[in-house]
């Protein structure tokens, strides 16, 4: 018989016979993708007065899934999935005003501050944006209103989902850029946080064309390549330019 360590996951604020059922599969189902290894995980039960959502995960199983947590909570070498899932269930917490942590063996090992995110938004403007993501999640509407998600950099080097809406005449175009990496054009709405950083909310998305994955050394190979009258000794040029101005 296989002896199983407990993760809970525990959700303040609901409580099993307030909570939707599909609310809280959708939480369930990012808590899949965060701990990876599905197939090994096990749901164990459901506790009373807070939602706390215990999962039995193999023993010899289990430090993976713990040090898969960990990346996720220091930011440094976290799966791109677990990243994604912790800041979706974030975002869910904020959105039904609730905060939630996960523990094993009675420590916390992971802490989801939802609505009381420490980069609460304290201004919030409407303008031009220009940004770098991930583009992995895209859906469409009976309406036909295209939406996505795209995993963008903040300036203090954080990764943060976007929501973003397309035009409808740009839609069948931007649909072949699923998982890549892009750049896009349009409008966002931006907030400053208390830390005095600027980063999107949301952005309608006018223009977007793929990144090329390229290093230092092929970017500048590709630039020499260009047909714009280099000179070979660019140092020996300038003084001789200098030389030149001085008469």
């Amino acid at each position: 018989m296989k002896r199983f360590v407990e993760f809970r996951w525990i959700l303040e604020g609901f409580e099993p016979d307030t909570i939707p059922m599909k609310r809280l599969t959708e939480y369930m189902h990012e808590l899949c993708r965060l701990y990876g290894d599905n197939h090994d995980l096990r749901f164990a039960r459901v506790e009373n007065k807070c939602v706390a959502v215990d999962v039995k995960v193999p023993r010899d199983k289990a430090g993976k899934v713990r040090v898969r947590i960990e990346h996720v909570r220091s930011d440094l070498g976290a799966p791109r999935e677990a990243v994604i899932a912790h800041d979706r269930i974030n975002e869910m917490l904020a959105q039904d005003g609730k905060t939630a942590r996960i523990q094993t063996t009675g420590a916390v090992i992971l802490r989801f501050p939802g609505v009381q995110s420490p980069d609460d938004d304290v201004l919030k403007v409407k303008g031009p944006a220009s940004l770098i993501g991930y583009l992995y999640y895209l859906t469409e509407d009976m309406k036909g209103v295209v939406k996505a998600r795209l995993r963008v950099q903040t300036q203090s080097d954080k990764q943060r989902s976007v929501d973003a809406t397309c035009d409808a005449l740009f839609a069948s175009e931007f649909k072949t850029l699923m998982f890549e990496t892009i750049r896009v054009t349009g409008t966002a709405d931006w907030c400053r946080t208390r830390n005095g950083e600027w980063i999107p909310s949301s952005v309608h998305i006018t223009n977007a064309h793929r990144i090329e994955n390229r290093s230092l050394r092929q970017a500048v190979e590709r630039l020499r390549k260009v047909n714009a009258g280099w000179v070979e000794n660019p140092i020996a040029f300038q003084k001789h330019f200098d030389k030149d101005e001085r008469g």
